[in-house]
C-alpha cells in the first residue's frame, strides 16, 4: 500500500480493513471447536465479512496501482519526447543533420571527399 499514492482517507480505511482482517486471524487462532453453533457462525459472518472487504481493498489498491502506472507512463513519454527533440535540436545545432536522419559519420566522409 506504501507504493501506490492513495488520499489520505482512502488510505486510512484501507489500513483499516487490513487491521480488521488481523484481528479476525488472531480471533481465529484462538477458536474453540467445540464452541456452539452460534459462536461458529458468527465467527463464520466475520471471517466472510473480513474477505469481502480485503477483495474490495485489494480491488481499490489494484485501480490506484494501474492509475498511478498510466500517470507514470505518459510522464516518462512526454520526458523521451523532450530529450528527442533536445537531441535533434542539439544535432541540427552541431551540422549533422545526416545523423538525426539516421546517416552515419561515413557518409558524411564521403560527402567531404567529392
Amino acid at each position: 500500500m506504501q507504493q501506490v499514492k492513495l488520499p489520505s482517507a482512502q488510505e486510512d480505511q484501507l489500513g483499516g480493513v487490513a487491521e480488521a482482517a488481523r484481528k479476525t486471524a488472531h480471533d481465529l487462532e484462538s477458536f474453540d471447536p467445540n464452541a456452539s453453533e452460534s459462536v461458529i457462525d458468527a465467527q463464520f459472518n466475520e471471517l466472510s465479512k473480513a474477505q469481502d472487504d480485503l477483495v474490495d481493498a485489494y480491488e481499490k489498491l489494484s485501480n490506484a496501482a494501474e492509475q498511478e502506472r498510466d500517470r507514470s507512463t505518459k510522464h516518462a513519454n512526454t520526458a523521451r519526447g523532450v530529450a528527442w527533440a533536445f537531441t535533434a535540436i542539439g544535432t541540427v545545432l552541431m551540422g549533422n543533420r545526416k545523423k538525426l536522419l539516421g546517416g552515419s559519420d561515413e557518409e558524411e566522409e564521403e560527402d567531404g571527399k567529392k
